[in-house]
């Protein structure tokens, strides 16, 4: 049996990448720098990555179903953002 191939999906530079969600709707991965803090967001069909900077720590990212457009981030006050593209 081989060894699995690993390699780096995106080169954000993560002090501490967390949370990874997939949104299949999107084909599109998003995750949390807890420390930096920053939300990112890889469309893996194009390779773009995008980064919002949060205003606090960020622990956890996760989509809310139904198609809504928004994100719920588990922060010290709980915040919505909108997601990208609506």
């Amino acid at each position: 049996m081989s060894a699995p191939e690993i390699a780096v999906a995106a080169n954000t530079g993560d002090m501490l990448g967390e949370s990874p969600s997939w949104l299949a709707r999107e084909r599109c991965l998003y995750w949390v720098d807890l420390r930096a803090p920053a939300l990112h967001r890889l469309d893996p069909a194009r390779g773009a990555v995008r980064s919002w900077p949060m205003p606090d720590l960020i622990g956890a990212v996760v989509g809310r179903g139904g198609g809504a457009s928004w994100w719920r981030c588990a922060m010290r006050c709980t915040a919505s953002i909108r997601k990208p593209g609506r």
